[in-house]
């Protein structure tokens, strides 16, 4: 897995400030469901592990800011967390979402988690944290961005002894593979889909990144049948791995 070149890149943050951009009620509300239930398949000790009275670093929230550690049903045991996202901060009260009256209480509560944590405007590839974390968590990221070891290496240096990191990439079946890389990126290279992600990932080769990274004892939730593996739709594993020395 290489970094994609610098045009690359600025072509993936544009997608991804265009979708923002054009950020709908139904959209914002499938983010907040899929976050929990990524969750979800950690179990309670591991959860705990990672949360519980931890110093947190998030890469990769979204402008609005929303982290994976804000749906933690215990997120009041999280001693810090830090947000890190290349594209400028958005405030949702001040989008077009708050003129639909009837979902304004959805939108409030949007706002108070977008408050949670320090929100700090930087790329995973320019961070530069010597040990200052217990967890970084990496959700639905490594797929959109500029040079995925690298920042895992930065994330790899960031975390204390002992710490953990917990990732979330979409994973691509075999042929999905083939199909997105050979077929999808020529017919639809003007779609949002493509635009948006300059990599792809097999779930081994998430394994690999976070071994070459420096990571330890990297377990994988969520794997689906062989047979999905091989064939069946796009599926997000939840990656934990140590750091041991």
């Amino acid at each position: 897995m290489t970094t994609v070149k610098q045009a690359r890149w600025q072509a993936a943050q544009l997608a991804e400030s265009q979708y923002w951009d054009g950020m709908n009620i139904t959209e914002l509300l499938r983010i907040c469901t899929e976050k929990p239930d990524f969750l979800s398949i950690l179990s309670q000790e591991q959860l705990q592990y990672l949360f519980d009275d931890k110093e947190i670093l998030e890469i990769g929230v979204g402008p609005l800011g929303i982290s994976l550690a804000s749906f933690y049903p215990e997120k009041h045991k999280i001693k810090k967390l830090v947000k890190l996202e290349p594209l400028a901060r958005t405030l949702i009260t001040e989008s077009s979402l708050i003129q639909q009256i009837w979902a304004r209480p959805f939108i409030d509560w949007i706002s108070s988690l977008s408050e949670e944590g320090n929100y700090i405007q930087k790329s995973g590839e320019q961070m530069e944290y010597e040990e200052e974390f217990d967890t970084v968590i990496i959700y639905n990221v490594l797929d959109h961005v500029k040079d995925p070891l690298l920042i895992l290496r930065n994330a790899y240096k960031s975390i204390r002894s002992g710490g953990q990191i917990l990732v979330g990439v979409d994973c691509r079946s075999i042929l999905g593979q083939i199909k997105f890389e050979y077929i999808l990126r020529r017919i639809a290279k003007d779609e949002i889909l493509v635009k948006a992600h300059p990599h792809t990932f097999l779930h081994h080769q998430v394994v690999q990144l976070l071994e070459e990274a420096g990571f330890d004892h990297v377990q994988t939730i969520g794997i689906p049948s062989l047979i999905h593996i091989f064939m069946g739709s796009s599926f997000r594993p939840a990656f934990i791995a140590e750091k041991r020395r």
